[in-house]
């Protein structure tokens, strides 16, 4: 419903977000998760935050170099190796990670 409720009033909707909230039955459950929507509006939302998420995931492992042992590394994972090269994958657009 929250997500319904943003893309509703978003203050600057693209074409195809104009296109999808034309039907009255307009929902991000139904609408939004459509591959092409999710492309073309859902994920120009958060690319921002996953570059910056990203961007600290990194920040985070480098700071953990020194340790050899896994469990000295938690909180740290590689998680943004994975998404950095699913986002390359999706979208050769995208700045490289």
């Amino acid at each position: 419903d929250f997500l319904t409720e943003y893309f509703k009033n978003h203050p600057n909707p693209n074409e195809d977000l104009i296109r999808a909230l034309s039907h009255a039955s307009f929902s991000y459950k139904k609408d939004m998760k459509h591959r092409n929507n999710f492309i073309n509006i859902v994920r120009s939302e958060i690319v921002q935050h996953t570059l910056i998420a990203i961007s600290r995931s990194k920040q985070l492992f480098e700071s953990h170099s020194g340790n050899h042992h896994y469990y000295d590394k938690k909180p740290c994972t590689t998680v943004h190796v994975l998404v950095g090269r699913l986002l390359e994958m999706g979208n050769k657009e995208l700045p490289k990670i």
